[in-house]
């Protein structure tokens, strides 16, 4: 597989990430500390997806329009919140597998980072429901 492949299949997800967390912050339910993570997990996912663009502006490829963001995140914010942490854990995975065939060192490293990023995310909100946030000490996803 290609890096632009990669590259792109990472765009898609960050731009889903985008849209599960602008649903959550613009949720009149979700309060306090979940309402507050929601606004900055936002303005991170907008980063990773300036960041995947930006790589693929620099290896002369075309950046995707964007597509269907997909179903919104709905319901009580617990239930909101189990479908950002199923996210991230996909998000997790896809970064996981990248990085085993991501050739560019800066890819590389980028997605080392925000795969960490992601897992920081999943640690939280685990939280918010009362989970262990850190039940294992490498998270691959799912």
């Amino acid at each position: 597989m290609r890096d632009q492949d990669v590259v792109e299949g990472l765009l898609r997800l960050e731009r889903r990430s985008v849209a599960i967390y602008e649903a959550l912050a613009s949720s009149a339910e979700l309060r306090g500390r979940a309402a507050a993570a929601a606004d900055l997990f936002l303005a991170h996912e907008r980063r990773h997806v300036e960041a995947l663009k930006q790589a693929l502006v620099t290896m002369n490829a075309a950046v995707p329009a964007p597509g269907s963001a997909g179903e919104q995140p709905a319901g009580a914010p617990r239930e909101m919140i189990r479908t950002a942490i199923d996210h991230e854990l996909r998000c997790i995975r896809s970064y996981h597998s990248g990085q085993v065939t991501l050739k560019a060192p800066t890819l590389l490293a980028g997605a080392a980072g925000t795969m960490a990023n992601e897992a920081q995310h999943l640690a939280f909100l685990r939280g918010l429901l009362g989970e262990d946030p850190v039940p294992v000490a490498f998270v691959t996803g799912r």
